[in-house]
């Protein structure tokens, strides 16, 4: 839903793929750069509770750091206006994004008998490794841009 809003502005106010994919690839460069450095850096402090708990502690920040990440956003969006731009429709996105989303639950569901079969560390060392692809992704979404930008600048030039 928020991707075919966010697909709708960036087509009204005519931003153009390139842009999006640079802004994607930053976005991704940032958060995986994140994940990896954190390995580096020193235990947070633990958190003391709330006086008033309410809903909102618990909701805010499981579903938008967590489950719908900014970088998700960024992909979907970023995909999602290409293929409307090569086939003229994003349905094969939004069925992409339900089997992710079924994955996810799944994957939530039975995470006590994933942690038998890979201990935490094992996870780790995924996530580090994934890390590097995401920061690898973002790398190549940014020099891209920058080579359709210069595609445009030149044929601009020669014409």
């Amino acid at each position: 839903m928020i991707s075919l809003v966010g697909i709708e502005i960036v087509d009204k106010y005519g931003i153009p793929i390139s842009a999006l994919m640079m802004a994607a690839g930053i976005v991704l460069f940032l958060v995986s750069l994140g994940i990896i450095m954190t390995q580096y850096g020193s235990a947070a402090p633990p958190l003391s509770s709330p006086e008033n708990p309410s809903l909102d502690l618990v909701v805010t920040p499981l579903i938008f750091p967590t489950i719908l990440t900014p970088y998700g956003i960024a992909i979907v969006m970023l995909i999602m206006s290409i293929l409307k731009k090569v086939i003229g429709h994003e349905v094969l996105v939004l069925g992409l994004l339900m089997v992710i989303m079924v994955l996810n639950l799944l994957s939530m569901l039975y995470a006590r008998q994933i942690l038998k079969v890979l201990k935490p560390s094992i996870l780790k060392v995924i996530g580090l490794v994934l890390g590097m692809v995401q920061l690898s992704l973002g790398i190549t979404w940014i020099f891209t841009a920058i080579r359709m930008e210069v595609l445009v600048i030149r044929s601009l030039l020669t014409s």
